[in-house]
């Protein structure tokens, strides 16, 4: 910390249960503060065997500047095998400019 801001900082989260629903997962938070600026990155991974969800993805990336949101970005994946969804996609993408928002949403899905 330098002048009472946090310019760096990493969080890693690893379970992995077994016998269970979640056989790995993952989740990691990444979060960097530079002149009142922050950009901030999340991200989980996680991976279930003998259930629904085979393999999934989440991530959220952020970034504010002078106390508004610029741009953040947000994706979700999702591969299930052995039920109803095959294969789910969708993307969120917002930025913000000077309290106008910009907003675009695709969704994908194969069953």
């Amino acid at each position: 910390m330098q002048r009472g801001a946090v310019t760096h900082r990493r969080q890693n989260l690893e379970c992995v249960m077994q016998r269970g629903a979640v056989t790995h997962g993952r989740q990691s938070l990444e979060c960097v503060m530079q002149g009142g600026a922050v950009t901030r990155r999340q991200s989980l991974e996680c991976v279930m065997q003998k259930g629904a969800v085979t393999h999934g993805r989440q991530s959220q990336e952020c970034v504010t500047q002078g106390g508004v949101v610029t741009h953040r970005r947000q994706s979700l994946e999702c591969v299930m095998q052995g039920g109803a969804v095959s294969h789910r996609r969708q993307s969120l993408e917002c930025v913000m400019q000077r309290g106008a928002v910009t907003s675009r949403q695709s969704l994908k899905c194969v069953m």
